[in-house]
């Protein structure tokens, strides 16, 4: 069972984790902490309504709170929660950048942050794609009536090349008994371009 005090040294662990993350002073780190991450005017705030939320309807009603819900990632089945992070980090390092007690990167700031909350395997995947990021969808099958049935598009990673492919059809709809249906039905092929194809193989 998980208990108030428990989860208010979580808290507190976070903000020490954090400063040592980026070498600044845990008093600073504590109020940025509380800021950006748990939408607090300080810390202190933010440990103050870690009690009254539990006195409101103990741990429910945390659990149920914005951002105090996120002191519940590593301690229960926690998917959703970690999604909904996924979704307000870079929020969460905006508003720490926008007080301009630091400076840091903003990738290192959300980097920081996920470590100090347990999630190391977030911590090593950001990546920094630029505002020009885009991907080159090209046709998987130049010979389908519908060229655009199935795509792909290469990039790197890292120095890692990875393929995306898209297909306008729900792979989740997939079976082992109606692959077949699928292919004769949408993966229709145009005959002169296959005859083409086949041509120019043969030469």
């Amino acid at each position: 069972m998980i208990l108030l005090e428990q989860l208010h040294t979580k808290l507190q662990y976070q903000a020490k984790l954090f400063a040592w993350l980026l070498e600044i002073p845990e008093l600073i780190a504590e109020g940025l902490f509380a800021r950006g991450v748990y939408n607090f005017a300080n810390f202190s705030a933010a440990e103050n309504a870690l009690h009254q939320e539990y006195s409101k309807n103990n741990l429910h009603a945390i659990f149920e709170h914005d951002t105090l819900k996120y002191l519940f990632i590593c301690e229960v089945d926690d998917d959703e929660l970690i999604d909904e992070l996924h979704e307000e980090i870079e929020v969460m390092s905006a508003r720490i950048v926008s007080l301009n007690l630091i400076e840091k990167p903003q990738l290192q700031i959300i980097s920081a942050i996920y470590k100090s909350m347990g999630l190391l395997d977030e911590s090593r995947f950001i990546v920094n794609t630029g505002a020009e990021f885009q991907l080159n969808w090209k046709p998987y099958f130049s010979t389908l009536t519908d060229p655009t049935e199935v795509l792909y598009a290469d990039l790197l990673v890292h120095t890692r090349p990875f393929r995306l492919v898209a297909t306008k059809y729900p792979l989740s709809k997939l079976s082992y008994d109606n692959i077949s249906t699928y292919l004769s039905r949408r993966l229709k092929q145009d005959s002169n371009l296959h005859k083409a194809t086949l041509g120019a193989e043969r030469k």
